[in-house]
């Protein structure tokens, strides 16, 4: 008995000595590792649901779960991509699309080559700065939450009890505006206070939940997605991989109109799809539908071979995505000074509302002197 002890303690130390206890890499990183590691079994002829379980005790967290649901699923007899599809942000919703156009096309292997050679840096450090700023604004948080909540619930009560205290019967003493949202902000606190607590509570689980995932795919369908020329950049990357394989394009603009997750471009590709159909030009179709640019499909027109056409595709793609990565990264090196002046303006308001009541109240307490 002692000996099985020993020997489970033993295993389990082994099996946490090279991990970190949390968890340490990006989503785009862990995600990363998946498709290397889907991209070596393919080209080996490996277990894939082996492969993908083996690879989830090397991650921590929700990633780790939602790898072993895709090994089951694998181990259940589902295809890669029906199982990827059932598992969402496993990978992402660009990624899956890739594989199944070249589920499609009978390129998997070579897409998943491609795909794992190939890593978006700039989606890593965008959401590793995003980290750090979550983790900072929950530490000034964590802070400043008691502190205001002392402010609000008992400084202000209490100041507002030694002007009642100091003879103010006829009510001239005139609350300064800073003080009086305080004041405000201390009634809205008391009255609210537990469905503020219920409702922060709520939004931690629902943030740790996999409900975040379900509602942030709802959001992307209903909000303008501020990512269409990142997802037309990875449009062109699929459509050049079709060329590539020496697929007709009109079959993959209509797998791509098929199963494109995104509503909006989905609804695009339809278009495309029946006007090349009708006999129209594919590219002047999707200049026409908004897709690209009717000088980008000047350009590729222009071109007659068809490795010219997925260069162009290629450096098309990737030119569109350096600009949503440019736009990107800019407004996120906002949030942080935002966070900054928001915590600041806080502070500033709570001091000067206190300093103004004080010289208020001391030219208050002190008028009956003067006038004698």
């Amino acid at each position: 008995m002692i000996d099985s002890i020993l020997i489970a303690f033993y295993t389990w130390t082994r099996r946490w000595k090279l991990m970190p206890w949390w968890p340490s890499d990006t989503r785009s990183m862990c995600q990363q590792s998946l498709i290397r590691m889907l991209a070596v079994a393919m080209s080996q002829r490996l277990d894939m649901p082996r492969v993908v379980g083996n690879l989830a005790q090397e991650h921590r967290g929700s990633y780790r779960r939602r790898l072993l649901r895709l090994a089951k699923r694998l181990g259940e007899g589902s295809s890669l991509v029906e199982a990827l599809e059932q598992t969402p942000t496993v990978l992402t919703q660009d990624a899956v699309l890739a594989i199944r156009v070249a589920t499609q096309n009978g390129t998997l292997p070579q897409t998943l080559a491609r795909m794992a050679q190939h890593h978006d840096e700039s989606l890593n450090r965008r959401q590793s700065h995003l980290s750090q700023i979550v983790i900072y604004g929950a530490i000034i948080a964590m802070v400043m939450t008691p502190i205001l909540l002392l402010v609000l619930t008992s400084l202000v009560p209490m100041l507002l009890k030694m002007v009642n205290e100091v003879g103010d019967a006829d009510g001239e003493f005139v609350l300064p505006w800073t003080f009086h949202l305080l004041n405000s902000l201390s009634a809205f606190v008391s009255n609210a206070g537990l469905w503020i607590g219920l409702a922060f509570i709520a939004s931690v689980v629902l943030a740790l939940s996999p409900l975040s995932d379900v509602l942030r795919r709802f959001a992307n369908r209903m909000i303008p997605s501020a990512d269409a020329t990142g997802r037309n950049a990875e449009l062109l990357r699929v459509l050049a991989d079709s060329i590539d394989a020496g697929r007709p394009m009109p079959s993959a603009v209509s797998t791509l109109a098929r199963y494109h997750f995104d509503p909006r471009i989905r609804q695009r590709l339809l278009l495309v799809r029946n006007e090349v159909e009708q006999g129209a030009d594919l590219w002047s179709s999707m200049a026409d539908a908004r897709l690209i640019t009717a000088a980008e499909a000047n350009a590729i027109t222009r071109l007659n071979s068809k490795p010219a056409i997925s260069w162009m595709l290629r450096r098309l793609g990737q030119w569109k995505r350096e600009q949503f990565d440019r736009r990107c990264e800019r407004w996120l090196s906002l949030v942080h000074p935002v966070l900054i002046i928001l915590v600041a303006s806080i502070v500033v308001l709570v001091c000067v509302g206190f300093f103004e009541f004080l010289i208020q109240l001391t030219y208050f307490v002190s008028k009956p002197q003067f006038e004698l």
